[in-house]
Order: C-alpha cells, then sequence, then structure tokens
C-alpha cells in the first residue's frame, strides 16, 4: 500500500486509497516573525491575528479513516474540533469532504471478503456511513461553524474485476454493483476482450443516469453545498493511456462521423486519435451538463479537479510516480465547461511541480474571466511565497494534509516555548505539542499529562504523540489509560506513543482494547507500529496470537509478529494456519514467506497450499513463489516439489472447475509459477499450447501477458504496438 516508517499510513494506498499533493516536503514553513513578538513566549493572543485570509481544507475521508494517525474525523467531536482548528487557523470557508465517494461506494459495491485486509476497511466505512452518519455530521457542523461543504466524489473509481492487480493481494477489493449488474457499462479494448478496471463508461446514457441519481440522492441526504469530482482511478488495470474505450457506442459514433472502425482500422488525419480523445470528453461532458440540471433544482454547485500538468487530460493517479491518466485518455473540454456554464469551480491538483501549478492557475483564471466561475489550487503549502500574486487574484489554495501535527506546523502560529504549556492559548499549546512530537522540542511530561483530560480530540492526540516521542516512563500509565477512551482516534494515538513509550504491560492492555473494539483503525496502528518496539514484545505477542479468543486480536498480532518474524516465533504461524478465522490463516501463509533458509516453513506452505481455503492456498503458493523468486535455500532444495505443485494447482481452474476463486485465483498461483524462472514460464506455455482445455489455456495466456504491474507498486507500461503482438499471437483455441 516503501516508505519510512513514519509516513507509512499517510503514504499508502488503500484500498481506497491515498493522496498527496504539492511538490515540497512536510516540515515546518518558516516562522512569521511579525507575529512572533505578539505571542510573548506562548502566552497567546487573540488567534485571528494569525488567521490566514483564506485557505480551504480538502479531506480525504478514507485515508483519514483508515490511518489513524490523520487527522481525526469519525465521530461528532472529532469533526467538531478539526473543522474549528481549520476555520480559526486558516480563514477555511469551504472543506472538500472525500466522504461522498466514501458513502458511495458503502451504497453500491460488492466487496470481496477474500481481500481481507480491505474488508475490514470497508466494514469500518460502511459502520462510520451508516451507524455514526459521517456524512450528516461533517455537514450539520459546517453549518455551525460556517463553512460550506462540498462532497468530493470520483468519476471513475468503482472497482475493478476480482483478477485486477491492486495495492495488495488479489482479488481486487471491491466492484461496484452498476459495474457487475450491467458489464456492458464497464469499458472495453479493441479486442472485445479486457476490460477497464475502475471505470463507468459514460457514452451509456442509462449508465449515466444512475450515476447521476446516486450523486444525487447521498447529496440531498447529506445536505452538500456542492459536489467536486476527481477523475483518477486507483487500480493498475491500465497498461497504456489508449488501451480502453472501445465500448459500442463510442465504435459506432466514431464510425458515423469518420467513417472508420476504429477497432480494426489505424487512425487516419481526418479521423484521428485526437479526434476519439474528444469523443470519449463528450460523454464526460454530457455527464456534467445532466448532473448539473439535477444539481441546479436543489441549489448546489458542481466543480472539478483539474491536473495541472495536463489540465485537459483525467489526472494521473496521485499516489505513485507516473504520469497517465489511469481512467484513460480522453479529453477534458474545460472550455466548453466554462462557456456553458457547466461547471462552477476549478481545483487545480498540485501532483508536480509548483510552478506548473501556478501556470495552470493562471490559464483557467484567464478561461473563466468574466465569470462567476471560482479557481482554486490544492497544495499542503497555503503560504509558499509562489502563491502571493494568485491570492491577490481571489485563487484560494485548498490545503491537503495527513497528520495532525502538520495542520499546526503549517500554519501561521510561529514556534512555542514551553511556556505555551502553561499560559498559552489552544491552538499554542498544540503548536508546541507537535513540535514535540516532531522532535523540535523537548518538554517535561509533567506539563504535558495534564492535557490528557481536556475535551480537544487534536489537543489530547498531540499530547499522547508528545509523551510517545519523550519516552519518559512516569507517563506509561497515562498513556495506557487512554486505550480507554471512547473516541477510535484517541486510542489509535495511544497505540503509537505506546510504540514508543511503553511499560511490561502495555502490549496486553492494547490487546485488550483491541478484543473491546476490534475496528480497522486500532487494528492498523498496530500492525504498523508495534514492530517498533524496543525490545520487541515477541514471546507476549505469541502468546496472544496463540490464546486470544477474540480473532481480531489473534490476527493483528500474526501481523505484527510477521514483520520481525523468526524461527522461534514458529508455533503461533503454525496455529494460525489452523485458525478459524480465515484472515489469520491468511495472514501466517502471507508473513512465513520472510523465514530464510527454515525448512518447516516451507512445509507449512506446501501443506497450506492443498488446503481447501482457496485463499489460503492461493496465498501460500504465491509465498512459496516468491521465496523461490529470492532463492531461499531451504525452498531451492525442494524447487521441483514447489514447480510439480503450482503445477498442480493450476490445472484446478481448467474447464469445469468448480473453485469459488475461478476469476481471481489462478493470477496468484500463475504469478507464483512465473516466480519460478524458466520452468515456471514452460510450464505455463504448455498449458497456452494445450488446445483441448480452452479454459486453462486461456488463463495462462493471461498470466504471461497481462502482467500490469512491475513490482509492488509500479505500472508496467507498454505501447499499443506491443499490444497488438501479443493479441496477434494469441492461440486460434482461445480466440
Amino acid at each position: 500500500m516503501k516508505h519510512t516508517r513514519r509516513n507509512f499510513l499517510r503514504n499508502t494506498a488503500l484500498t481506497t486509497t491515498g493522496l498527496l499533493v504539492g511538490s515540497e516536503s512536510l516540515p515546518a514553513e518558516p516562522n512569521i516573525s511579525r507575529s512572533r513578538e505578539r505571542w510573548e513566549q506562548g502566552a497567546g493572543i487573540d488567534n485571528r491575528e494569525l488567521m490566514d485570509e483564506g485557505t480551504d481544507c480538502y479531506i480525504s475521508t478514507g485515508d483519514n479513516h483508515w490511518l489513524g494517525l490523520s487527522l481525526a474525523m469519525d465521530s461528532e467531536r472529532s469533526i467538531t474540533d478539526a473543522i474549528t482548528m481549520m476555520k480559526e487557523l486558516y480563514g477555511t470557508k469551504v472543506l472538500y469532504w472525500r466522504g461522498l465517494q466514501e458513502a458511495a461506494w458503502v451504497r453500491t459495491m460488492h466487496v470481496r471478503p477474500e481481500n481481507f485486509r480491505y474488508a475490514t476497511a470497508h466494514k469500518w466505512f460502511k459502520h462510520l456511513v451508516e451507524n455514526v452518519e459521517t456524512e450528516k455530521i461533517v455537514n450539520r457542523v459546517g453549518k455551525q461553524l460556517g463553512v460550506e461543504v462540498w462532497g468530493v466524489s470520483t468519476l471513475g473509481d468503482w472497482g475493478s474485476p476480482a483478477d485486477t492487480p491492486g495495492f495488495n493481494d488479489y482479488p481486487f477489493n471491491c466492484e461496484s454493483k452498476l459495474r457487475l449488474d450491467h458489464p456492458e457499462w464497464v469499458p472495453v479494448d479493441k479486442y472485445g476482450y479486457r476490460r477497464q478496471g475502475g471505470t463507468i463508461e459514460l457514452a451509456y446514457p442509462d449508465a449515466r443516469k444512475a450515476l447521476i441519481d446516486l450523486h444525487i440522492d447521498l447529496i440531498k441526504e447529506a445536505g452538500y453545498s456542492g459536489v467536486s469530482f476527481l477523475t483518477y482511478v486507483e487500480n493498475f488495470s491500465l497498461r497504456f493511456e489508449d488501451e480502453f474505450g472501445y465500448s459500442a457506442p463510442i465504435v459506432e459514433e466514431f464510425n458515423k462521423r469518420f467513417k472508420i472502425d476504429i477497432r480494426t482500422e489505424p487512425f487516419t488525419k481526418s479521423a484521428s486519435r485526437e479526434d476519439w480523445y474528444k469523443l470519449r470528453g463528450e460523454y464526460v461532458t454530457l455527464f456534467f451538463q445532466e448532473l448539473k440540471i439535477r444539481l441546479s433544482e436543489i441549489g448546489v454547485k458542481l466543480g472539478v479537479f483539474i491536473d495541472s500538468l495536463r489540465p485537459r487530460f483525467p489526472m494521473t493517479w496521485p499516489t505513485l510516480p507516473h504520469t497517465h491518466a489511469t481512467i484513460g485518455a480522453m479529453y477534458m473540454d474545460i472550455d466548453k465547461w466554462i462557456q456553458e456554464g457547466i461547471v462552477d469551480r476549478f481545483l487545480a491538483f498540485g501532483n508536480c511541480a509548483r510552478y506548473q501549478q501556478v501556470k495552470t492557475v493562471r490559464d483557467l483564471g484567464w478561461l473563466t474571466r468574466g465569470t462567476n466561475i471560482q479557481v482554486g489550487m490544492v497544495t499542503s503549502g497555503p503560504f509558499d511565497p509562489s502563491w502571493n500574486e494568485l491570492k491577490g487574484k481571489g485563487y484560494r489554495p485548498v490545503l491537503s494534509l495527513g497528520e495532525d501535527e502538520h495542520y499546526l506546523l503549517r500554519s501561521r502560529i510561529p514556534e512555542q516555548s514551553e511556556a505555551a504549556l502553561r499560559t498559552g492559548t489552544l491552538y499554542a499549546k498544540m503548536r508546541f505539542l507537535a513540535q514535540v512530537a516532531t522532535g523540535v522540542s523537548v518538554t517535561s511530561s509533567n506539563l504535558i499529562l495534564p492535557l490528557l483530560d481536556d475535551q480537544n480530540i487534536i489537543l489530547k492526540r498531540l499530547a499522547l504523540l508528545a509523551l510517545g516521542k519523550l519516552k519518559e516512563k512516569r507517563s506509561v500509565k497515562p498513556i495506557e489509560k487512554a486505550l480507554e477512551d471512547e473516541e477510535v482516534g484517541v486510542r489509535s494515538a495511544a497505540i503509537h506513543a505506546l510504540s514508543l513509550n511503553a511499560g511490561p504491560d502495555s502490549v496486553q492492555k492494547i490487546f485488550r482494547m483491541i478484543e473491546t473494539y476490534p475496528d480497522h483503525p486500532v487494528c492498523e496502528m498496530s500492525r504498523a507500529y508495534l514492530r517498533r518496539m524496543e525490545p520487541f514484545p515477541a514471546e507476549q505477542l505469541i502468546k496472544i496470537a496463540i490464546n486470544s479468543r477474540v480473532p481480531e486480536a489473534r490476527n493483528t498480532a500474526l501481523r505484527v509478529l510477521g514483520q520481525r518474524i523468526s524461527h522461534e516465533m514458529l508455533p503461533a504461524f503454525e496455529q494460525g494456519l489452523l485458525d478459524h478465522y480465515p484472515y489469520s490463516r491468511y495472514t501466517a501463509a502471507l508473513k512465513l514467506r520472510y523465514l530464510n533458509n527454515i525448512p518447516k516453513a516451507v512445509d507449512m506452505l506446501i501443506r497450506a497450499s492443498g488446503e481447501k481455503d482457496e485463499a489460503l492456498s492461493n496465498r501460500a503458493a504465491l509465498s512459496l513463489g516468491e521465496m523461490v523468486k529470492r532463492t531461499d535455500r531451504a525452498v531451492m532444495q525442494r524447487y521441483q516439489e514447489v514447480v510439480v505443485l503450482l503445477k498442480s494447482l493450476f490445472t484446478t481452474f481448467g474447464t469445469g472447475s468448480r473453485r469459488s476463486d475461478i476469476d481471481w485465483g489462478y493470477r496468484m498461483v500463475g504469478e507464483a509459477l512465473l516466480m519460478c524462472g524458466v520452468e515456471g514460464e514452460r510450464i505455463l506455455q504448455d498449458f497456452v499450447n494445450n488446445n483441448k482445455d480452452v479454459k486453462l489455456s486461456e488463463l495462462a495466456w493471461r498470466v504471461l501477458n497481462f502482467k500490469e504491474k512491475a513490482g509492488q507498486n509500479a505500472f508496467n507500461v507498454i505501447s499499443d504496438k506491443e499490444n497488438a503482438i501479443i493479441f496477434a499471437n494469441k492461440p486460434e483455441w482461445i480466440k
């Protein structure tokens, strides 16, 4: 989901997803000297004197609800505290809240339970949207505080086929029922064979109507003032920008206009590839036109996020360092959207060099001159001097950050001294705690401990993070007490603090909390940070993994152990493979791959690959393949046995197979064969050449030819010509 320990969760894209904007790093901005003397060593002044002239905020809620250290916004208290801080520190007038996309997913997604990690996240999202009612809360609190709330949704991120690569294992974690119930709405390639992950083909009028109806219902239920659309998708199905977009309505309309069948005939000067891009973009415009009519009826405005590097193309996926639009090549006709008043607001995204984003904002300003259309820029550095001229013309920065401390370190509040904890304002205290949490300042925990009784969620979380950083043993018990807090955001911060500053009973107390509140955020926080404990509490974690009565606790203990796995932990993983909780079985098979030269681990994985539990079997097979790829000595001594085993497993996906994972399991076993090198590729090619079992032949052909990822989280980009060769060499019996 390759990152530093500190930023791992913030940068992980889940699933759902991760959002990092702007080209700057995250240390604090230079101090504002004109204000420093007014604070008199933290004595404090009226917060309004340091409030920015106007910086709005963007919250990628799926990330906040997944990442325990991102600003907590999962209850009425935490949402109120967060929006209040945004207004008082940044003069926020508009909050862009990606919860609309989250709510749309909850309403329409089929979640695949075999992708265990993401299934727990979707369960948590569903709880927040349906039980906590976060969408209604954020709009109600926004109105109370005078902050307009815009829902942020997606133009094309509607889940993917099960065999689409994602951030972690197959199957892809979810897919919208709109796609599943209407397979013709899924964009296809020119061969009519591959189906794109994420998008819904807007060339179908009924598809546009279904998406519009969905959004109108959710907007009305929550009470949004506006809706703005992101235009990227988060999956690895796209191997080149032109791969998809050949659905029947597009092919027919292009043929009608230009007398060319784009599936079989080459583009020409008078019927160009750019003409095709513009045709695809026409359906995006139609969608926005039809949506705008419905939005106008309920007094809601429409916005679009713009790719600052290529403003007339869809956005790139900002979590990954690549340059192609994952929704595919299509023309974003911003000129028409402006001329016809379709879009009310443009937000230039910052996933590029700062000067390029500035240029795009200026260009948008020029195009929208004389209209009521507003322009903003999404950034993690709203006070960068590059923005001064633009802010002077009325263009508003939109702040996008992750963790609590960054909101303080990036504000106009100057660096504080320890005195702020005694006599400073609320935000002076927060600023100093942020300094301590990031190692800029030090103090005594005695000055921080009273703040744990404060009702402000952000202050309490920052206090916990600071106490963890200081590592004073007197604060361990109070931190442990915070594990009992009713706010999941506070419990998450306490886990992080204890990963740095623990007592002899801290691990047991963390897991007692997990047994009481086995929710996604605390399990993820434990997985991510407990590995940092020194000394590492392996013995305690082994006992929990084996003996806890709560499956989420057993599994979380296994996940932590797996990050520092050693031979002594084998009993826990052996028990995990037999656990009645399927996520624990999967975790055990996943983590055993990290053991080096341990014959028993190979034995355990070979046995697990033969289990009836297909998710376990597939994961064990892939773990064996990964061990072969790194030439682990213990597995290489049984190389031929492993290859024969993988070959046998792959045959179970052939014609007549009744496997429940028929549409995705073959990818895991097939990729394990690829990891076995020349011998594995030869086996797959033999399956391809076997015209007696067409199904098996086809699946092997897919494994050999559809390698969408290059490494863990990188696209394997190929050319249209390379793709044509792949399909030209497709065996006749598969065709």
